[in-house]
């Protein structure tokens, strides 16, 4: 009996302890409750969200290069990285755009362009449905935006019951290891010390079942339509990679159908799976450069 309790009351990691051991940046307090973020470098403002599973330590490699000439913002979302978990309810995106409402308020930000992966990107294109009159220009790395016929592994596992009570009880790194495995092209990236930070974030106390709870709901999320879409097509700048076995880069040709007339800046990157910023940051650096103006940059 006491083995069994054991298996069944598997303690998640001590957040406070992996503060102490990741922490980059500040924090801004959020209705009590603590959001993690960084701000580096001077000029344009550029705001950096991640997807699933992920942090904004996704974006260390992208941040180093852009800080020359912007400033870029990154943010743990809710329930991610060092941010403090939040209840599903707050995944809801107006409820994630009022978080980053706060955080350009209290950076005094008043103008910036996004960039968005996979469920960062969706989070970044409803951010430019509320707030289009902050938008330069918003970056959207493989984001969800339409329903699919086929959703991801970790999705795919917040839907089924046993998976669910499998994840949640029995936290794996050789797991963590083969997920990462699938989402970048770049396998030199999964290095002891990333996958050791993936597996610490993921199994925070309360996370599995928080995850589960969004992946189970995600398919009910709002999706973009063609009178949102409109609201920021001209600034919108689309990057996918051809390998990404997450969000199929055929779901690119979803995009054009929706708008009519108007052109949308789409770049398909060989080579590159699901997380583009990791996979190739000097080729999201260079179209970043090149749609941004900039005083005094010549390429």
């Amino acid at each position: 009996m006491e083995l069994l309790t054991s298996i069944f009351s598997v303690s998640g990691h001590d957040l406070n302890l992996l503060r102490k051991k990741y922490r980059l940046g500040q924090y801004l307090n959020y209705k009590g409750k603590k959001i993690h973020y960084v701000d580096e470098g001077q000029g344009k403002v550029i705001l950096a969200i991640h997807g699933t599973s992920d942090s904004l330590r996704t974006w260390d490699e992208l941040a180093k290069k852009l800080t020359d000439n912007f400033r870029v913002i990154r943010i743990d979302l809710p329930g991610f990285g060092l941010s403090d978990n939040f209840s599903v309810k707050d995944f809801w995106p107006e409820r994630i755009s009022n978080i980053i409402t706060r955080l350009c308020e209290h950076l005094e930000v008043t103008q910036l362009s996004l960039i968005g992966n996979s469920l960062g990107g969706y989070y970044a294109w409803n951010f430019a449905v509320h707030r289009p009159e902050m938008i330069e220009k918003i970056y959207l790395l493989a984001p969800f935006a339409f329903d699919l016929a086929e959703y991801p592994l970790l999705v795919k596992i917040g839907k089924t019951k046993l998976a669910k009570f499998l994840s949640e009880r029995f936290p794996s790194k050789t797991f963590v290891r083969y997920i990462l495995s699938t989402a970048v092209t770049n396998q030199k990236y999964l290095t002891e010390e990333v996958v050791q930070m993936f597996y610490d974030f993921a199994y925070v106390e309360g996370r599995p079942a928080l995850y589960n709870a969004l992946f189970s709901n995600i398919s009910h999320l709002p999706f973009l339509t063609k009178d949102k879409l409109e609201l920021f097509v001209e600034k919108l700048v689309l990057i996918w990679g051809e390998q990404d076995r997450w969000l199929s880069p055929n779901d690119v040709h979803k995009w054009p159908e929706v708008v009519d007339g108007k052109k949308i800046d789409i770049h398909l990157l060989s080579s590159v799976g699901h997380l583009p910023q990791i996979d190739s940051p000097t080729r999201i650096k260079e179209i970043i450069e090149k749609s941004i103006s900039v005083p005094g940059m010549v390429f």
